[in-house]
């Protein structure tokens, strides 16, 4: 997978811990249930 990210953004990137991306769901579900509009640039519409 690394490879394949490697080659599509054009230079290296780096292998986090297995937990890694489940925090950062973690910390967005928050980030949007505390009412913010807009995340890494994407708008929000969460009631």
């Amino acid at each position: 997978m690394r490879k394949k990210i490697r080659d599509h953004l054009g230079q290296n990137c780096l292998s986090l811990g297995k937990w890694h991306a489940a925090i950062g769901c973690a910390e967005i579900a928050r980030d949007v249930y505390a009412g913010e509009k807009h995340i890494l640039g994407v708008d929000v519409d969460y009631p």
